[in-house]
């Protein structure tokens, strides 16, 4: 089973990112319910609730993580749905999260090198709240130094964005009608697109030790 398990999950969609999940079990995850959620007005409202949160343990694996204070402005700078109506909610939507894909650091052109991360995890979650029905994707570094974890950046995009077939994420080189396009996250995106790439049969047993993983935790 262990073998089967590695074989599987480790199925590479790029040479690089090791995939922990099966697109079809994200689009089929239970979506939490927010209902209305606390607005906070500004930085300095999302820094102190960062600080509040404290440690957040993700309850399908277990990691331990912090949001730093220092990441809310760039968070609120990010493309996608205003994070101030949403960020009280992200100690909640990160416990509820799962972990669907690690990538290691890289070194590429305009990416400044972070000698200390080893890997980036994305987690996603599906939930609805009285704007809708969103994914949040949550990239978490690890880091060199034990317990080393932090939420470095959320994106969130509607879920329906990922059920139309051909979205893609908006080029920044198109025209003023097409960049108020609703915005797709292009690593959830291509995450997505790799549904169609797996053969019927490597569905079937992936989704099989998805649910054989939940029900034995291994």
């Amino acid at each position: 089973m262990k073998k089967l398990k590695q074989f599987f999950r480790h199925h590479r969609l790029s040479k690089e990112w090791r995939i922990v999940r099966h697109p079809a079990t994200i689009l089929a995850m239970a979506v939490v319910k927010l209902g209305v959620v606390e607005y906070l007005a500004d930085k300095r409202a999302i820094k102190d609730r960062f600080i509040w949160f404290g440690q957040i343990r993700n309850e399908s694996d277990g990691r331990m993580v912090v949001i730093p204070a220092s990441s809310a402005g760039k968070m609120l700078g990010a493309s996608g749905a205003d994070i101030r109506r949403l960020a009280a909610a992200f100690d909640v939507l990160f416990k509820r999260s799962l972990h669907v894909w690690t990538e290691p650091e890289t070194d590429e052109p305009g990416h400044k090198r972070h000698p200390d991360v080893l890997w980036y995890h994305q987690y996603v979650c599906r939930f609805d709240c009285d704007m809708g029905e969103y994914f949040v994707r949550f990239s978490v570094k690890e880091c060199r130094r034990p317990g080393g974890n932090a939420v470095r950046s959320s994106t969130i995009t509607t879920v329906s964005m990922y059920k139309a077939q051909g979205a893609r994420a908006t080029d920044p080189g198109k025209d003023q009608e097409e960049a108020n396009a609703p915005f797709v996250d292009n690593k959830l995106s291509l995450f997505f697109s790799a549904v169609n790439g797996v053969k019927p049969i490597v569905r079937v047993w992936w989704n099989l030790i998805d649910r054989l993983s939940d029900v034995f935790r291994f």
